[in-house]
């Protein structure tokens, strides 16, 4: 127990003073490792302008398909929100059609495995406001745009480029 206790307090003790010795001959060419190091600054510099290069063209493209693809998805909102309008037309005017034939159908509601079957005169109605919500939450939650600054600089600072 003894002897471990020695050779841990000595083995500590070397290890403490070991970084103390100094070197009395170095064999360091100081001007070849500051040309090394210039050299190596020049490469680490030349390879962050093309990364900064490579990123800037990045974005650009980014935001050249984000541009495109929300006009795809723009034009296929109002195709449904169009198609939704033009269905609760078609059952407005079919339910006016039989209120003046007197033909008035029950209004009637199933729901079961095969699906949910609604047959009234106020399906119209129905499909204008999923069509109308629909297009509230296109508007509320996906078309809004959002300004992100840019890589590299702080909030404050791009508010202050606006």
């Amino acid at each position: 127990m003894k002897k471990n206790i020695v050779s841990l307090i000595s083995i500590l003790f070397i290890t403490l003073l070991l970084p103390c010795v100094s070197f009395s001959q170095t064999d360091i060419d100081f001007e070849r490792l500051s040309e090394e190091a210039k050299d190596e600054e020049a490469s680490a510099i030349a390879i962050e302008d093309e990364y900064r290069k490579w990123l800037i063209t990045h974005q650009k493209r980014v935001f050249g398909w984000n541009h495109v693809s929300s006009v795809i998805i723009f034009f296929f909102v109002m195709a449904i929100i169009t198609m939704g309008l033009y269905f609760s037309y078609i059952q407005f005017r079919e339910s006016i059609h039989t209120a003046q034939n007197k033909d008035l159908s029950p209004s009637t509601m199933k729901i079961g495995q095969s699906g949910v079957e609604i047959s009234s005169s106020i399906v119209g109605l129905l499909i204008l406001i999923v069509s109308l919500a629909f297009f509230y939450l296109y508007l509320e939650n996906v078309y809004p745009v959002q300004i992100t600054p840019a890589a590299g600089t702080s909030v404050r600072e791009s508010e202050l480029s606006q």
